[in-house]
């Protein structure tokens, strides 16, 4: 089953991009900063402040493909990604496989490999892999439900009903 992936809105497909692998990466928990640490010189080893563990930024790196039928509308595709990836702030990335949303912006781009010539071709491909930063990775943000007399949920970050009882 292909799953869909969208981009800052954009479903990867219309610009011929299909995720191969990698998305496994998102669920990974990120590496935590350094905690406060104290090396006291009247203990053994240290005393290590753990109270509230913070994390670094995650870092993703998905597989990707890119397929087009004729050189035209590969340049099209390929320039549309491009411009997608660099455009400025962070862009949602619906990750279709997860059924979530991950906020992320463009780090790098390795392992480009053509699988076939561009020029006059009517089967163009290529392989690649495109490295993304989550700045503050959403497996870590809190999300707390508050209830509502007579029944229901109200989620706190946009005061949207859950579930409300009739």
């Amino acid at each position: 089953m292909a799953y869909k992936y969208t981009l800052g809105g954009i479903d990867l497909s219309t610009i011929g991009v299909y995720v191969e692998s990698g998305s496994n990466d998102f669920l990974k928990l990120p590496d935590l900063k350094e905690p406060y640490k104290v090396d006291w010189a009247e203990m053994n080893g240290i005393e290590v402040d753990l109270a509230d563990p913070k994390f670094k930024e995650k870092e993703i790196t998905l597989n990707l493909a890119i397929h087009a039928t004729s050189e035209t509308q590969f340049w099209a595709n390929y320039n549309a990604f491009l411009n997608l990836l660099r455009s400025p702030g962070t862009k949602r990335l619906f990750v279709g496989d997860l059924g979530r949303s991950f906020f992320v912006y463009y780090s790098k781009m390795n392992n480009y490999q053509r699988l076939s010539p561009v020029a006059g071709q009517s089967k163009i491909g290529a392989k690649y892999s495109v490295t993304f930063i989550e700045p503050i990775p959403s497996l870590l943000k809190p999300f707390a439900f508050l209830t509502k007399k007579g029944g229901g949920y109200l989620l706190t970050t946009s005061g949207s009903l859950l579930n409300t009882a009739t």
